[in-house]
């Protein structure tokens, strides 16, 4: 880690939502994520459909997420299905600045593939979320050219 990434900070704020049916994955990348010290805000969302729902609730509000760290396979509306119903909600609550990281532990080609070709998908990455990882996101995604820094996009993570 270069020590450069240490000083930057985000030029808006980080409200991460984490949607993962795996509560001791939520719990870990929570950790992972508080320590960092960048994130304003944490929420969690078992599956998709409670992923929709605070998208709507929170629309417009300080505490509208602006990372979604989201897994695949999710029971009641998976990773995918998510992202089909998130269309059309985007156009109607202005959710046009959320960045979206697929984080998951699925190993299928077909899987990294498709969300390689899923418009408004920044990123593929595997479980676990790591600090690096995290500000990997962070630094491509929320902080300015300007001198607060940007770094590389997060590189997708391949299987081994």
């Amino acid at each position: 880690m270069r020590i450069d990434q240490f000083v930057r900070q985000p030029s808006r704020p980080i409200n991460v939502l984490l949607v993962d049916d795996n509560d001791m994955d939520n719990e870990f990348h929570k950790i992972v994520i508080e320590d960092t010290d960048l994130a304003d805000s944490i929420a969690v969302a078992f599956n998709g459909k409670e992923a929709i729902d605070t998208l709507q609730a929170t629309a417009g509000t300080p505490e509208e997420p602006t990372l979604i760290l989201l897994d695949i396979n999710m029971p009641v509306m998976n990773g995918f299905e998510f992202l089909e119903a998130l269309k059309d909600l985007r156009s109607k609550l202005s959710l046009q600045s959320i960045v979206i990281v697929m984080l998951t532990t699925s190993l299928l080609d077909e899987d990294r593939y498709r969300t390689e070709s899923t418009p408004g998908l920044k990123g593929y990455m595997h479980k676990p979320l790591t600090d690096e990882s995290f500000r990997e996101i962070v630094f491509a995604y929320f902080c300015d050219e300007d001198g607060t820094g940007t770094s590389p996009a997060p590189q997708k993570n391949t299987p081994p």
